[in-house]
């Protein structure tokens, strides 16, 4: 028997082909050492169960279960790691087989919150809030969550305080 992806043998057993999937881009590219979602962009992905993600390092390699969202989209949950390290993001479909350009992902310092002034502002908005902390890095944007808004906030003089912008 055959279709244009699936063959069987006439034992009940069965492979299926299915179209070559990219990995166009991966969000973000950069977590904190603890680790956390990286939500993985492309195209003809296909929801299996063996979906999987490899976060392959210098030191080692883990393999993830990845989440389908979409054809365009699977959500992987990275391990931790040392700061600076930098590994690469892979998909497989299959559970084994792992190709496509490789993404980059770098893991940074965890960020440390020691306070926050204002810790009270207007309901109208347009208060600037300036977080105290160590570890906040400028090599990618950073936001704050006000609300339900996403806002990008502005780095100070050092790696110890941002701003964001009530709005």
């Amino acid at each position: 028997l055959y279709n244009e992806y699936l063959i069987s043998m006439g034992t009940g057993v069965q492979f299926e082909y299915i179209p070559d999937y990219v990995v166009s881009s991966i969000s973000p590219v950069a977590l904190s050492e603890s680790g956390g979602v990286v939500l993985i962009r492309g195209s003809n992905f296909v929801n299996y169960r063996t979906i999987m993600c490899k976060f392959d390092g210098p030191d080692n390699s883990d393999s993830v279960p990845a989440v389908f969202m979409s054809s365009e989209m699977l959500r992987c949950t990275a391990p931790s790691r040392k700061p600076s390290t930098v590994v690469s993001v892979l998909v497989s479909m299959n559970g084994v087989d792992y190709y496509g350009e490789p993404q980059s992902l770098t893991y940074f310092e965890s960020i440390t919150l020691s306070s926050i002034h204002p810790t009270v502002v207007s309901i109208r908005g347009g208060s600037i809030v300036t977080f105290v902390g160590t570890n906040f890095i400028n090599s990618a944007p950073i936001y704050c969550k006000v609300t339900d808004n996403l806002v990008l906030a502005l780095l100070g003089n050092s790696s110890s305080s941002l701003r964001c912008s009530c709005l």
